[in-house]
This record gives C-alpha cells, sequence and structure tokens, in this order.
C-alpha cells in the first residue's frame, strides 16, 4: 500500500507492516495521488508546490520527473498495457493529457 502527503511518499508492507519512505516531499510541497503500475514495481505521484511536478517511482525509491507544470496537475492513471499513463492538466489546451514510452 503507498501512502501519500505532506511528508512524502510511504509503503506500507501489509504483512510486516514495515512503512519505509520511498519519496520525501520537498519543504512546503504536498504529494499527493498515488497510482501503482501494473507488477507493482513503478508508482506515479503529484507533487504539489510552486509548480505541479507528476513523477514516476520505483519501488528502490529511485524518481523520474514526468511533467512539470505551472498549472495543476493530478490524478495518474495507468493503462492496463501499461503503454500509456493518463493524467488531468488544467490549462486552456485540455484536461486530460497522455504519456508514451515512459
Amino acid at each position: 500500500m503507498a501512502i501519500a502527503g505532506a511528508k512524502g511518499v510511504h509503503i506500507l508492507n501489509l504483512s510486516s507492516r514495515a512503512i519505509q519512505l520511498l519519496l520525501a516531499s520537498e519543504q512546503g510541497n504536498l504529494i499527493e495521488h498515488v497510482a501503482w503500475w501494473r507488477g507493482g514495481k513503478l508508482l506515479f505521484v503529484t507533487e504539489h508546490g510552486r509548480k505541479s511536478t507528476l513523477i514516476s517511482l520505483d519501488i528502490e525509491g529511485r524518481s523520474q520527473v514526468l511533467k512539470q507544470s505551472d498549472g495543476w496537475l493530478g490524478v495518474p492513471v495507468p493503462s492496463p498495457d501499461g503503454k500509456y499513463l493518463g493524467f488531468n492538466k488544467a490549462d486552456e489546451e485540455s484536461n486530460v493529457w497522455l504519456i508514451e514510452n515512459f
């Protein structure tokens, strides 16, 4: 189980009840909207502060910025086949976006 909030992204092992910090949030930022990718080894989160950032994060804690915006990014949704990642981005052009080959 993944838990996100003001302190970062934590993984809770339901068997052992151990909690592991995967990604600490930047000072004053909020991490939310956690979505697991198929296979359970990668997840996607959004971090909100002065900018919004869409981040991929593996279970070892390695992260990669996929998109950064002055507008609000949220609700990442991986496709069932793992080829696409959909997410919200509020602006004048569109409110739903897709990333391929991440």
